[in-house]
């Protein structure tokens, strides 16, 4: 697992992100859930492995209520093997 941290915010209970992701070998796409917050906050969200370079796309559905600030990939865990 890769994870990815999002800094945003949101006034709904739920809003359903879907990242993604575009290289040579074809589309993937994950889903992650970011929940209500007050003001800007931290999420931290598990993705499955992809490899290469790749494109990321944030699809936001209609009624989605969410503004991103900023997104970072964090390191694969050190026990994980390519």
């Amino acid at each position: 697992m890769r994870p990815i941290i999002l800094c945003g915010h949101s006034p709904l209970d739920r809003n359903t992100i879907h990242l993604l992701f575009s290289g040579p070998e074809g589309e993937s796409r994950q889903l992650v859930e970011f929940t209500r917050s007050e003001g800007y906050c931290e999420r931290e969200f598990a993705l499955e492995r992809i490899s290469g370079p790749q494109t990321v796309t944030f699809v936001f559905l209609p009624g989605s209520e969410f503004d991103l600030k900023w997104f970072r990939f964090l390191p694969a865990s050190a026990s994980e093997c390519p």
